[in-house]
């Protein structure tokens, strides 16, 4: 499937997309949304691996050390939930957003703990964080979903490997959320984290359905997957509000 161009009109959900794979990736079910706390979804019945994690604010050059609150940065408690659940699933993650890196270095020192080898492909048009010798697993990658395609990222990992997950913190708009959407489910990707997803947070931007109120991203993920058999959604109450999306 190509992803579109800028100039392209891009599907007003996601949902239907999913419908376009291979019939054995999902259930006949309907989606199912379920909201709770961190704690809640970190002992789900295959409950995450618990182990001591850093602040990871303060972690990496000066360059890319933020506290909470500046520049978007997420809060410790969703960084220990990434950094739990790459620990607990392993593989390689497709972050989209990367800014100063705070949200790599917490997926990074998961991965470190499930020793399965797993990359970090790093997605960014504005990194402010430069290459760095000591965070070996992270691949980083100038480009935003908008103009990369996704046999440039496959080619990124070892040959017969595929992306294991991913982690959503793009511009926050409703088309910005789609197309990062999009482009993960084009690579396969059944679990997708996204950031930024509390009602009060993000500054509102118009939707193409004209909503009037709330994160864009929270509108175009609720949308997105309306449509999608077979996927449960998890609206999950951190300080910035995170939503993740599983296909059964």
């Amino acid at each position: 499937m190509d992803l579109p161009t800028e100039t392209t009109p891009l599907p007003m959900r996601v949902g239907p997309l999913a419908n376009s794979y291979p019939a054995s990736t999902f259930s006949a079910s309907l989606p199912f949304q379920a909201c709770c706390t961190p704690e809640e979804f970190m002992s789900r019945p295959r409950p995450l691996i618990d182990f001591p994690i850093e602040d990871h604010h303060y972690t990496g050059p000066l360059e890319a050390q933020v506290t909470f609150g500046e520049s978007g940065a997420l809060h410790h408690l969703e960084g220990c939930l990434l950094a739990r659940f790459a620990a607990t699933v392993g593989g390689h993650v497709l972050e989209i957003g990367a800014d100063h890196g705070v949200s790599t270095r917490y997926i990074h020192q998961g991965l470190d703990r499930a020793q399965t080898g797993g990359q970090i492909v790093a997605l960014d048009f504005q990194h402010k964080w430069g290459h760095d010798d000591h965070w070996p697993r992270r691949i980083r990658f100038e480009a935003n979903s908008y103009t990369v395609w996704p046999h440039e990222l496959q080619a990124l990992l070892p040959e017969g490997e595929d992306f294991s997950w991913a982690f959503i913190d793009g511009d926050h708009s409703w088309e910005g959320a789609s197309r990062d959407t999009l482009l993960a489910l084009s690579l396969g990707i059944r679990r997708i984290f996204y950031h930024d997803t509390g009602e009060h947070c993000v500054p509102y931007k118009l939707s193409p359905a004209g909503h009037q109120s709330g994160s864009s991203v929270r509108q175009a993920i609720l949308a997105g997957f309306r449509d999608a058999p077979g996927w449960n959604l998890y609206d999950i109450r951190t300080p910035c509000g995170m939503m993740y999306a599983e296909a059964k």
